[in-house]
């Protein structure tokens, strides 16, 4: 009976002293944090009162303003819709202020629908903690800067697209790939030759289309982008996933005809490069009717028989009115 006193006597002491030194620990973490974490809550608080320039310049590390422009932080933070909205983890989940440097994590309330878990990297420049890095989890290994996993800007987009077309419309009028295939990502190349590509798109060059000022134009998008994983292999274990292919289907208004597109691009930091495609000779027949009349709009020759057979539409209406 005394042992077991004795044992339990040992146990309740061994909790306490567990418990003191779990709350000297929590206290110690809220306390080496607590300059980081003011520093990251003013960058954060600036954000949600949209000033922006104070929040790059007076808060951020050099090394952070090197590898972003000015306009490169406004469009991120465009893309992310301030004011933002945001909750910091409690104080017990951060990381202590080794070697100069600290994380504390966050979490942005309804970004584009969902909440998106962040973290900023805050670290000591010339005595002074400094934003280092504000990114989401999808770009956490990325480096400095403040970079999220979203769609780019409509303008950004067709920037985007319009360098792709330029590169290619060069690439066929020179009968020759090898700048487009330059281009590409690594994803791709690893997956095709340069002959392969040279190939496919003989034919593409042999017709000489006028493809004059195609990346000048302004392109229609058929469909809202979108993030998907694609597969790709046919053995199990050859078989690899590339996940957050940004999709983007629409056509160039190009005179006398559109030339349709399906354009995915894969994120390689700092930028997205080109994952795989699909680039139509000009033609009307890949278009909806829809698109098609809106692509009717921007021509000379209105005629909407160009688009579909007018005979049909009017009986294919007579039946649908028939019977009501």
């Amino acid at each position: 009976m005394r042992k077991k006193k004795i044992i339990l006597r040992s146990l309740i002491v061994a909790i306490l002293a567990i418990a003191g030194c779990t709350t000297s620990m929590f206290t110690w973490v809220a306390l080496d944090t607590n300059d980081s974490a003011g520093e990251a809550e003013e960058f954060l608080h600036l954000l949600r009162e949209r000033k922006t320039a104070e929040a790059y310049h007076d808060t951020t590390t050099a090394h952070f303003r090197a590898l972003q422009t000015p306009q490169e932080f406004d469009k991120m933070m465009e893309l992310l819709g301030l004011p933002l909205t945001y909750r910091l983890d409690v104080w017990r989940d951060r990381t202590l202020e080794l070697d100069n440097r600290s994380r504390i994590r966050g979490t942005l309330i309804d970004l584009g629908g969902q909440d998106v878990k962040f973290t900023v990297d805050v670290v000591r420049e010339q005595g002074d903690w400094k934003i280092n890095a504000f990114v989401d989890d999808d770009r956490a290994n990325v480096g400095p800067g403040a970079w999220f996993k979203q769609i780019p800007l409509r303008e950004d987009l067709n920037l985007l697209t319009g360098k792709t077309m330029k590169v290619f419309r060069e690439s066929i009028e020179a009968g020759d790939m090898s700048a487009f295939y330059n281009a590409m990502s690594d994803s791709f190349t690893i997956g095709i030759t340069l002959e392969r590509l040279q190939i496919k798109f003989r034919s593409y060059m042999d017709a000489n289309y006028d493809l004059t000022g195609i990346e000048d134009l302004e392109p229609t998008y058929q469909e809202l982008p979108v993030f998907e994983d694609i597969g790709l292999g046919i053995d199990e274990e050859d078989f690899t996933t590339i996940e957050d292919v940004m999709i983007l289907r629409g056509y160039y208004p190009l005179k006398p005809k559109p030339v349709p597109f399906k354009l995915s691009y894969v994120y390689e930091h700092p930028e997205w490069k080109l994952f795989q495609f699909d680039i139509s000779e000009p033609t009307i027949t890949e278009l909806s009717p829809q698109d098609c009349i809106l692509w009717l709009q921007t021509q000379e020759n209105k005629d909407p028989a160009q688009c579909f057979d007018i005979e049909l539409n009017r009986t294919q209406r007579g039946i649908i009115t028939d019977s009501r």
